[in-house]
C-alpha cells in the first residue's frame, strides 16, 4: 500500500478502471464478485473505481440470469442476494 501512496491518485485510478476492465473469469460469476470485493478493499478509496465496481457487480446479475436462461434456481437466488448484498455495502462508501 505505501507504493500506491506514492502515486497520484489519478494514475492508479486509471490502471485499477483499465485492470478491472480486462477481467473476465467467464461463467465463474462466484470468482468474479470475490476479485471484486478484493478491488473494493484495495481501491476503495477512489470513487471512479467504487462507482465501475458498483456498475459491474450489477451487471453480473443480469448476465447470471443470461446463462441460467432464465431458470431462478436456489444456487441463482443466493448468487443474486450476494451480488445485492455487495452493491448495499458499497454504496455507503461513495
Amino acid at each position: 500500500m505505501g507504493l500506491m501512496k506514492s502515486v497520484p491518485d489519478d494514475k492508479v485510478s486509471k490502471l485499477a478502471l483499465n485492470f478491472l476492465q480486462k477481467i473476465d473469469f467467464g461463467k465463474d460469476l462466484e470468482q468474479t464478485l470475490s476479485f471484486y470485493g478484493e478491488m473494493r478493499a484495495s481501491f476503495g478509496y477512489i470513487e471512479q473505481v467504487t462507482v465501475t465496481l458498483i456498475y459491474k457487480a450489477a451487471g453480473l446479475t443480469y448476465k447470471a440470469r443470461n446463462i441460467n436462461k432464465g431458470r431462478i434456481t436456489n444456487k441463482l437466488i443466493s448468487f443474486l442476494q450476494a451480488t445485492i448484498s455487495f452493491c448495499y455495502i458499497t454504496v455507503p462508501v461513495l
